[in-house]
């Protein structure tokens, strides 16, 4: 009894079985019964669930020095939602998690700090499970020094203050 599975015969010297072409994130129900002549044992059963493929093809665009656009494929799998972290590189502050409806393949990182190496990574997550992820770095624009303003002036000289940049710079 097949019910649209997949049916395979081995030699009874076999023990192990690599079954191919399954999608990933879907439960499957093994049936294995041992055939000789015309009888056949009672089947012992397994309800086993391939791992769920994770998003594909990460990349970032548009950055300025506060905001990056994030896109990515999504996986093959049906999934629950999708997990995008980013963080500064090197370990520097915390790391940041949002957790995002699964039709989502894109996402807006906002008041990202001018100046920084960051890291952003995506997976997916299905019952609990989280698939592998994928990652990329990117590093934000330098900002412009703000609010440039005359303090004071004579007929030769002008003095002049502003608020540095956020970015380290040299």
């Amino acid at each position: 009894d097949n019910d649209g599975g997949m049916t395979t015969q081995l030699p009874s010297t076999i023990t192990s079985f690599v079954q191919t072409g399954l999608r990933p994130g879907e439960e499957y129900t093994v049936n294995l019964v041992a055939l000789r002549d015309q009888g056949r044992s009672q089947p012992v059963t397994a309800t086993v669930t391939t791992l769920i493929d994770g998003p594909t093809q990460l990349i970032v665009r548009d950055v300025s020095d506060t905001v990056a656009f994030v896109e990515w494929t999504p996986p093959r799998a049906k999934i629950d939602q999708i997990v995008l972290r980013y963080g500064l590189v090197g370990g520097e502050g915390p790391r940041t998690t949002f957790r995002l409806q699964p039709t989502l393949s894109q996402y807006s990182l906002q008041v990202l700090r001018p100046g920084s190496r960051y890291e952003v990574t995506v997976s997916g997550v299905r019952r609990g499970n989280e698939s592998g992820s994928i990652s990329t770095e990117f590093t934000t624009e330098i900002d412009a020094p703000k609010n440039l303003r005359l303090v004071s002036k004579t007929s030769t000289t002008l003095e002049l203050e502003w608020d540095n940049s956020e970015a380290e710079v040299g």
